[in-house]
């Protein structure tokens, strides 16, 4: 199986993919891996002070690494651009993301354009016929319990997650 853990910024991808994996026994795949093993070049976006990273190569790269093992977790906020048996999306409310943000000392700005992108469902938009879980209130284990039910159809959903509410709350309290 290839499993994909996206999401934005913050929702825990890497300690949840990390955990999952190790159920599965399963081989973690990471952006940062692919990108040093498959020589994926980069450029930078000094405005935005990030990585702009080629997608097309990412997922070739991924699908590539993942013929190796029976099973694979490819994480990170572009793996959900691979194609794979299953992909989950991590969501978090703004708050909740603005919070864990902060306490990773992201800037302000990094912070508002994660927390202002995860309102708007960038990522789900993103995503192939994806499953979104709100990661908000629950551990990482709860979290990674959650995908191991869905990936043994003990629990299968596809609701969609919405933080329009959520997030006009969010900017009522920074105004």
């Amino acid at each position: 199986m290839f499993l994909v853990i996206s999401g934005t910024p913050g929702t825990g991808k890497t300690v949840i993919g990390k955990r999952v994996a190790k159920s599965l026994g399963a081989k973690l795949i990471t952006t940062d891996y692919l990108m040093k093993k498959y020589k994926i070049p980069t450029a930078l976006d000094k405005k935005r002070r990030t990585k702009i990273i080629d997608t097309r190569k990412l997922s070739a790269a991924a699908k590539k690494e993942c013929r190796y093992y029976k099973n694979s977790v490819f994480e990170g906020h572009l793996a959900h651009f691979a194609s794979a048996d299953l992909t989950i999306i991590l969501r978090t409310s703004p708050s909740e993301l603005e919070r864990r943000l902060k306490k990773k000392g992201w800037s302000e700005s990094k912070i508002r354009e994660n927390v202002e992108a995860e309102a708007m469902g960038i990522i789900s938009s993103e995503a192939k016929n994806a499953i979104e879980i709100d990661t908000t209130k629950k551990s990482p284990q709860e979290n990674a319990k959650e995908i191991l039910k869905i990936i043994n159809k003990k629990k299968h959903r596809k609701k969609k997650i919405d933080w329009t509410k959520a997030f006009e709350k969010y900017l009522l309290k920074k105004n």
